[in-house]
């Protein structure tokens, strides 16, 4: 379980997951975007979504079981084969700290200290927040 979901892996690495939602429910294949998806089956959850794509369905009697068996052996086999998108990640030295935040660092160790222990995708998106 990840994410509250049934998260499927091998060798460490997410292979797929099944979400529910108010109007649907889906099979996410974490890097789906490697698919073949000759049937045009699979789409992004979000325009900004890089690597994830899904089958979404409304009803159990939409799946198509030897299709979502046979996506889901490629996307096993992607990830044997090691399949990924490289992505280009922020380090700490690519953060920026805006002034305020570093006087606010400076004067107030339990803020200091909390911010620096969130992680690095929690501080940078204070710091979107910010400007």
């Amino acid at each position: 379980m990840k994410w509250s979901a049934p998260t499927y892996s091998i060798h460490g690495k997410n292979i797929l997951s099944i979400g529910a939602f108010k109007k649907h429910f889906c099979i996410w294949f974490f890097n789906g975007v490697f698919l073949k998806d000759e049937q045009n089956v699979l789409e992004k959850a979000q325009e900004k979504t890089k690597t994830l794509r899904q089958m979404r369905f409304e009803s159990i009697e939409e799946i198509n079981k030897p299709l979502v068996i046979a996506y889901t052996k490629e996307a096993i086999e992607n990830q044997k084969l090691g399949k990924e998108l490289k992505s280009v990640r922020t380090t700490k030295k690519d953060l920026v700290i805006p002034e305020l935040i570093t006087k606010e660092t400076k004067a107030n160790s339990a803020f200091s200290a909390t911010f620096r222990a969130l992680t690095l995708s929690c501080q940078l998106r204070i710091l979107q927040l910010h400007y």
